[in-house]
């Protein structure tokens, strides 16, 4: 039986839900998957009624919280496992590497694979420099979604940004022409242009091969600056 926060979110979603909304926001994200039509700020507010009622007590609430949440039919349910594992420090840590690592391969579109990538898994890095190989590896993997993990897991790292790893994912995607790839390299680039713009400057002009769209998104804050 599911720990009963589970329960409780999901009656929630379902009670607040906006029929409206779901089909609005399912076809903006061009989704299979359906949705309960909630904004994000209630969604918020309801979990943490929801946990109020229900608190995680252990490691093992929360990994039974999360997993439940993430399997669920709607896609609010994986919203909510992820609101709820970036929401303490407690839960972002590098013991929770693997976790975050598994579900991975299952986010299969930018909206939860980009949040997995760049605030839960992107952080730990930063803590545990030992996961350096495991984010490397993720470049060569089949899966787009995957490799495109491997570009933004840098992206807020700022003046802490590895800057060989960064390029050395970038340098073996750069003839993709995946448009999520190619947007991800210019993302990626653009954020560490806030740190460091002369990197980035020197990086295009030294990358010829990267994609015109990959290159007016690393350099569009610059230009304008």
């Amino acid at each position: 039986m599911a720990h009963p926060a589970v329960s409780a979110i999901i009656v929630s979603f379902e009670d607040e839900g906006c029929e409206a909304d779901a089909a609005a926001v399912q076809r903006y994200m061009k989704s299979e998957q359906p949705f309960y039509g909630i904004k994000s700020p209630l969604r918020r507010r309801l979990i943490r009624a929801a946990l109020k009622d229900h608190p995680i007590e252990s490691r093992e609430d929360f990994e039974e919280v999360v997993r439940a949440l993430w399997a669920g039919e709607y896609r609010d349910e994986q919203y909510a496992a992820l609101d709820i594992a970036e929401s303490s420090r407690a839960y972002r840590g590098p013991q929770w590497w693997d976790l975050y690592e598994e579900l991975l391969p299952e986010a299969t579109w930018w909206d939860t694979l980009d949040w997995i990538a760049a605030r839960l898994l992107g952080p730990i890095l930063l803590q545990e420099p030992s996961r350096r190989a495991d984010a490397a590896a993720w470049i060569a993997h089949p899966s787009v979604w995957m490799r495109r993990a491997s570009l933004l897991v840098h992206l807020k790292h700022r003046d802490q940004t590895n800057v060989d790893d960064l390029a050395e994912a970038i340098e073996t995607v750069q003839h993709e022409k995946s448009f999520w790839i190619r947007k991800a390299i210019g993302w990626v680039l653009r954020s560490y242009a806030e740190t460091d713009p002369d990197w980035v400057i020197r990086f295009v002009k030294e990358h010829p091969e990267l994609s015109g769209l990959s290159k007016r998104e690393a350099l569009r804050k610059i230009e304008k600056a």
